[in-house]
């Protein structure tokens, strides 16, 4: 039959044991009076033992009771309190998962940069910055060359028209006038080769600022796909650093957990120790 605390309480007072109860029986006896109902009848037997092998007997019996209800037991004559049940196990295996827990590793390295354009844009930069300055020269333009040739060939030819057409029209006989006309046709071919100098220096020089700004183009648009890749790399670090902190964080969620059980149970058997030494 399933007895109530009433039943113990009333058997107890009746016994005149109620001196030999520790707190920790009393407490375990009012949570589960059929344990307080069978460990006062194992007090009886061990109160009225005749020989020490009656008394260890009946002692076991309680202690037996005690580790069944309770996970604790009596000692000897059964007024110490000696945990034997899960809490012991508990902390040790506490104990255990936090000394081989180990030192936190994420497995993974962090990515690295490396400029790819490094060279070409040291390349880029130092011919921009050693650009030489504009110079021109007409003997050295390959287009004063061919616009030479052409205006002189064409000045001896019409020299030569000039000087022909004058002669005849003097009855073929050269003449101050034939003269003048054939320098004055020689001397128009010459100016215009001295008119196309302004020409040719303006396009030399347009061809230098071309390629100054080709080459600024060429700096620029190596910079920013160098930036394109630096701002990758920016986007792998910091996801690389927000796993790792996620992964570090449920790391040491997972070790303060195990303090905090290792607390608790540390606590609870500080507890129950507590109450039984304030009866001892």
């Amino acid at each position: 039959m399933a007895y109530t605390q009433n039943d113990f309480l009333k058997n107890l007072n009746a016994s005149g044991l109620a001196d030999k109860f520790s707190q920790w029986d009393m407490d375990t006896a009012m949570q589960h009076p059929d344990f307080g109902m069978s460990i006062l009848s194992a007090k009886q037997d061990y109160n009225s033992a005749a020989t020490p092998e009656q008394k260890l007997l009946a002692n076991e019996r309680a202690n037996a009771l005690r580790r069944h209800y309770g996970y604790y037991s009596g000692g000897s004559d059964g007024s110490q309190y000696i945990s034997t049940g899960r809490l012991p196990g508990q902390i040790d295996s506490k104990l255990e998962e936090i000394g081989s827990f180990g030192s936190f590793d994420y497995g993974q390295a962090a990515p690295s940069y490396d400029n790819a354009y490094a060279r070409e844009q040291q390349r880029l930069l130092d011919s921009i910055i050693n650009r030489p300055e504009f110079s021109w020269s007409k003997e050295t333009d390959p287009q004063w060359s061919s616009y030479k040739k052409s205006y002189l060939r064409e000045g001896e030819r019409a020299t030569a028209d000039a000087l022909g057409q004058a002669s005849a029209a003097s009855g073929g006989r050269p003449s101050s006038y034939a003269v003048n006309a054939a320098a004055q046709a020689g001397d128009y071919y010459a100016t215009k080769l001295n008119d196309v100098i302004p020409t040719l220096y303006q396009q030399a020089y347009d061809r230098y600022l071309k390629e100054f700004q080709m080459q600024q183009q060429a700096l620029d648009a190596v910079n920013g796909q160098e930036q394109l890749d630096y701002n990758r790399y920016l986007t792998e670090l910091g996801q690389y650093n927000a796993d790792r902190d996620f992964a570090y964080n449920a790391y040491t969620n997972d070790y303060n957990r195990l303090l905090s059980q290792l607390g608790a149970f540390q606590g609870e058997e500080d507890r129950q120790y507590g109450r039984y030494s304030k009866t001892s």
